[in-house]
């Protein structure tokens, strides 16, 4: 049964450094699309990845708020100005919780939410450097 175990372990980490290259080859294959672009929209698509990584950074804060503000029984989270956050906020979060419910006792969507924004958010970002395009 250990034996079992340990090629499973392995079977697992492989897929998962499978995994990691495709998003690698990915990657390289956008990043190998968008040097043939012309200049003007090369910088277009420069400045929209910036602005939408700051808007995202600013939700990350406001996510991180509203997480923060769900710990504290004595908040209302039906008054001003937490209805607010909570209004932009529970959207993204509810989706988290559809896909993904909680496992015990612990909701553990709103890690994979901040995961997948940071990722976004960062590769938005490496794209408003012009890493990707130049």
């Amino acid at each position: 049964a250990k034996l079992l175990i340990i090629r499973f372990n392995w079977l697992f980490y492989g897929m998962l450094l499978i995994a990691y290259d495709l998003k690698l080859c990915h990657l390289i294959i956008f990043a190998f699309m968008l040097t043939f672009l012309p200049i003007q929209l090369k910088i277009a698509i420069q400045l929209l990845a910036s602005g939408v990584a700051c808007f995202l950074q600013i939700y990350t804060v406001l996510l991180t708020f509203r997480l923060y503000c769900s710990w504290f029984p004595n908040i209302n989270m039906y008054h001003q100005p937490f209805a607010t956050i909570g209004t932009a906020t529970d959207f993204y979060l509810r989706f988290w919780r559809s896909w993904m419910p909680p496992q015990l006792v612990i909701d553990t969507s709103p890690i994979f939410a901040f995961w997948v924004l940071d990722f976004v958010t960062d590769f938005l970002s490496k794209i408003g450097e012009g890493r990707f395009l130049y």
